[in-house]
């Protein structure tokens, strides 16, 4: 384009109006956030969702808060299992499915999120209550529950508890559970009697049958080199064996695992995939966190919530795992977390493919207001992965904070999460972003 020298005004002009296309332009196709839903103010609707959010039918989805609800000690409440859907004029409505009691023997403190059966039904647990106790070798705790919330055909929900977990079984669920196709239920727990200083953790299969559950043990963890906590939901192959990650432990003074349980048939048998360095060799991320996800090739992503770069531990990183032509895994990293409080820092989730291939996840603090974001990295074809922050959360009282579940897409690209804290009540939002 030739610009008239004769008419300084007009090029001016011209300009001004291509500067302002192109920056709309660029704005149009920039990822837009709406709060869908916001918590606390009152806490008998619950305050700090928490496990990330599952999709029913219908658009729309359910999720658990870690506190509200009825009020309890300290007036925090005990936590709520909610649901929220889209409205006819546009905007969204949160209903509470449920309230979990004071008296705690239908369980406390629900911390990972939800699984649904084929019926509808919900399944979820609670880190604490059920009438049992046990002890971390500190202090006293109630032990924890499996409970089953059902619609009862008049527009509420049941709940029911199908497990109360004991000091001899393993105690203190944290994580979500995940169902295979006959509607079995596999889970894993923070403690476990067996464990040196009770802190080993266990996996756990709650067989259904009928209107019974039976409770087995599958491993448990903190004997040797195996690792110990495990510290994210699990994950199934296509032949049916287990993934996950242990926060702390393995091999050496390791800091971590992420291993393999395998299906026999009979039994099931323990393999450490990978251990983490311990924290005098950080260049590889420590204390992994958050879950792992498979691609199509049969590599595994995740992330730590420390290492990468020694400042005070270091914030991170996200990781694959490739199968090593020798056996044994790979570990690559494909982003450093930078301790920046305008970049990234905290990572405490795991990671989300998008149908093109690029990965997302959040961080808990970071961002432009040091409050958390979202993040995307996007391979290239060389190997590798770019980052990017395409949300920085900007608190109360309209925005959300402390993001700390992963996310979850829907069919048409628009990404859906929770934040721990900020909203119009400062007590948490269910987000979505849309491309």
């Amino acid at each position: 384009m030739r610009l008239n020298k004769r008419f300084p005004s007009l090029t001016f002009f011209l300009l001004t109006v291509l500067m302002t296309v192109a920056l709309a332009a660029a704005q149009s196709h920039m990822p837009r956030e709406k709060i869908l839903a916001g918590f606390g103010g009152t806490s008998f609707a619950g305050n700090e969702p928490s496990g990330g959010l599952i999709a029913g039918a219908a658009g729309n989805f359910y999720g658990v808060t870690n506190a509200g609800g009825i009020k309890g000690r300290y007036d925090f409440g005990y936590g709520t299992v909610y649901e929220v859907s889209p409205a006819a004029n546009g905007g969204w409505t949160t209903k509470v499915l449920y309230r979990f009691q004071p008296d705690g023997t239908d369980g406390i403190w629900p911390e990972g999120g939800l699984v649904m059966d084929s019926s509808g039904n919900l399944y979820g647990t609670t880190s604490q209550g059920g009438g049992q106790f046990c002890t971390d070798g500190y202090d006293k705790l109630t032990c924890g529950t499996v409970f089953e919330l059902s619609p009862n055909g008049s527009g509420g929900w049941s709940e029911k508890i199908i497990y109360t977990f004991t000091q001899e079984d393993g105690f203190g669920p944290a994580q979500s559970m995940i169902m295979d196709s006959a509607g079995n239920l596999y889970g894993t727990t923070e403690y476990s009697f067996q464990s040196l200083n009770r802190v080993g953790g266990t996996v756990f299969e709650l067989q259904h049958n009928g209107e019974d559950w039976t409770h087995t043990i599958l491993h448990t963890f903190g004997h040797g080199e195996d690792g110990a906590v495990p510290s994210s939901p699990l994950l199934f192959d296509a032949a049916g064996n287990l993934y996950g990650e242990t926060y702390v432990g393995g091999k050496g003074n390791g800091a971590g695992t992420v291993f393999k349980l395998a299906n026999t048939g009979n039994s099931w048998t323990e393999d450490i995939l990978y251990t983490f360095a311990s924290e005098g060799s950080t260049a590889g991320g420590y204390e992994p966190n958050g879950g792992l996800v498979f691609d199509a090739a049969g590599s595994l992503y995740g992330t730590t919530v420390s290492g990468g770069i020694k400042v005070a531990g270091g914030c991170g990183v996200a990781f694959e795992l490739t199968p090593a032509s020798g056996g044994g895994w790979k570990e690559s990293v494909l982003h450093t977390f930078l301790c920046n409080k305008y970049n990234d820092l905290f990572v405490e989730t795991g990671l989300t493919f998008d149908s093109a291939g690029n990965l997302y996840g959040t961080t808990s603090d970071g961002g432009t207001a040091n409050l958390g974001s979202v993040f995307e990295l996007k391979p290239s074809a060389s190997g590798a992965w770019t980052y990017f922050v395409i949300q920085s959360f900007q608190g109360s009282p309209g925005d959300g904070s402390e993001p700390d579940s992963n996310l979850l897409f829907d069919s048409k690209g628009n990404l859906y999460g929770t934040t721990g804290y900020g909203g119009s009540g400062g007590g948490g939002t269910v987000f979505e972003i849309t491309p």
